[in-house]
């Protein structure tokens, strides 16, 4: 909770605002990631974009994501609303800091097994309580699925290695 808090504070530019970003700190943890999320929506259209996306992959997978597989999955974009991409555009790929940086503190990538991942259970627990949070999260999550598995790469088969 610091951490986010000191983030509201090292936005701040003048003296002044840093007093009333002191003085109006939530005080409990789930005021904290509500304004954290305020927070990230703010950012430019873009950036807020790709942090709620990221933030629904993370907060609704059923299990634990490889930094690479939701690259994958954030590099997967609709061209209009009837046809989806025939293959994933490989210069579409973030650079995985990219992903750290929008996302306001809530998310962190573990060095050693390059899992991404949530920065602690309570903001799991933020995301299940606040249903409006994450607005169509697994409706935006299956189509993507959908779409990666409609690519033409799949024509040929299974996969016959575990290689990304």
């Amino acid at each position: 909770m610091a951490v986010l808090q000191l983030d509201t504070i090292s936005g701040q530019r003048t003296t002044t605002k840093i007093t009333k970003a002191l003085k109006s700190l939530p005080s409990g943890l789930m005021e904290t990631y509500k304004e954290t999320l305020t927070r990230i929506k703010n950012q430019k259209r873009s950036d807020a974009d790709l942090a709620i996306r990221i933030l629904q992959w993370i907060s609704q997978s059923k299990r634990p994501l490889h930094v690479d597989e939701l690259l994958h999955a954030l590099a997967v974009e609709w061209e209009d609303d009837d046809k989806p991409p025939r293959n994933l555009d490989f210069e579409n790929l973030l650079d995985p800091e990219s992903m750290i940086d929008v996302t306001g503190g809530l998310v962190i990538i573990e060095p050693e097994s390059q899992i991404i991942r949530l920065v602690h259970f309570t903001v799991e627990e933020f995301f299940r309580s606040s249903t409006d949070a994450l607005p169509d999260a697994n409706i935006k999550l299956a189509r993507t699925c959908l779409a990666y598995l409609c690519f033409d790469t799949f024509c040929e088969g299974f996969c016959r290695s575990y290689e990304l």
